[in-house]
């Protein structure tokens, strides 16, 4: 869903370009000091979003009910061009739906099938600086090249064979794919213990040069959690625990890694060899477990039967008290790191933005509740994303 630039928005972009030399946002704290290696840690106060411009839509493509392109299925990914056309990647029909900037429909790209042009199965796409787009076509296990009205250039081997409900695709400045993965020597036991596991893996982000076939990878860090394992028919059922920190990275196109663990609120940046070059603090705290959001849980667990209702009240004990600082971080076309904080309930979400040598430029919010777990696309000064409505129809 593009967001335009309202009164509120403009300011935010001035404030961006006016901090984009290096100079922090205006009464915010900071303290800047050097690390061993010579990285620079900035240790920020409060980072106060009372005040926070709000993002409003300002176009929504969707619809009800018809056979028109406005009505989709289920969309799983979404970008734009330097011209403000929007792509949308309709999962059930293996489309991607071009839209105008007013949200008229030019074109439609792909289309169920395995011949040239043709998707498989995609739950995710992204758009290069030449205007191509590169498809995760996981049901050829392929990357389909396209050109921006369909026809097929070359379709290449996955060189990382996975794909999740919605696959985020990066692609850096050097045209490189860049797709995470990671790896545990722990032992996956025939017939795990049941109750509250926990444990530890390495992560990666593995690259594909297109152009010359080369692959690389470079190790982030290690990462860990807890999983719930329950005795299920004959086998196990694992589950994840809700609000418990997690670690999270992404690609900056321009070369480097952002890390965090998502709690406390703590970001670093990698340089592509590994190597910290970055540490963003801020003392921003993630929100409390309600009660309420508990016994929500518990409620939809029960309405699925008596096992789902025994299962959820392990890991309703086993909840922590308060949820991490960050939900998610992303890059931008400019190079600008996002941080979506954690917040309460149904409260739409506040993203701090940082330049990338680690100036806080200030902090939006949005003005409605977007889809959970869609990946959000910041391009040419328009916020894109996904909102479900009442009756579960979906607008971008």
């Amino acid at each position: 869903m593009p967001r335009s630039i309202t009164p509120a928005a403009s300011f935010l972009l001035v404030l961006l370009a006016a901090c984009a030399g290096g100079e922090d946002a205006p009464g915010v704290e900071v303290e800047r000091t050097t690390l061993a290696n010579g990285a620079t840690r900035l240790v920020y106060g409060a980072l106060d979003a009372a005040d926070a411009p709000v993002l409003e839509a300002d176009l929504r493509i969707g619809a009800f009910e018809g056979e028109g392109p406005e009505v989709f299925g289920d969309v799983r990914a979404v970008d734009a061009d330097a011209e403000g056309n929007i792509y949308v990647l309709d999962f059930p029909a293996s489309e991607i739906r071009v839209f105008d900037a007013q949200g008229r429909h030019l074109r439609t790209i792909g289309g169920k099938g395995e011949g040239p042009g043709e998707i498989s199965a995609s739950t995710g796409f992204a758009l290069a600086a030449d205007g191509t787009l590169w498809v995760h076509d996981h049901g050829q296990w392929r990357w389909l090249h396209l050109t921006a009205s369909g026809e097929e250039i070359e379709r290449v081997p996955l060189h990382v064979p996975s794909w999740g409900y919605m696959t985020d695709v990066v692609i850096d400045a050097r045209g490189r794919l860049w797709k995470p993965t990671s790896h545990s020597d722990e032992p996956r036991a025939r017939e795990p213990e049941p109750g509250i596991s926990e444990w530890t893996a390495r992560s990666y982000w593995k690259s594909l040069d297109p152009a010359s076939g080369a692959i690389d990878s470079v190790f982030v860090g290690e990462i860990s959690g807890r999983t719930h394992i329950a005795r299920w028919g004959s086998g196990a059922r694992y589950s994840m625990i809700p609000n418990d920190a997690r670690s999270s990275s992404i690609p900056d196109p321009a070369g480097g890694f952002w890390v965090t663990r998502s709690e406390p609120y703590r970001i670093v940046r990698l340089s592509e060899a590994g190597d910290t070059t970055l540490v963003i603090e801020a003392a921003v705290s993630g929100p409390p477990v309600s009660e309420q959001e508990r016994r929500d849980y518990l409620a939809a667990a029960e309405e699925r039967g008596p096992e789902d209702l025994r299962i959820a009240t392990e890991i309703a004990e086993a909840m922590r008290d308060s949820k991490p600082a960050i939900a998610s971080i992303r890059v931008d076309d400019e190079g600008r790191l996002w941080v979506e904080r954690t917040v309460e309930g149904d409260e739409p979400p506040i993203f701090d933005l940082f330049t990338r040598e680690g100036d806080y430029v200030g902090s939006v919010r949005l003005g409605f509740k977007p889809a959970g777990f869609f990946v959000h696309r910041v391009r040419h000064g328009a916020f894109y994303t996904l909102q479900r409505d009442e009756l579960d129809v979906s607008y971008v």
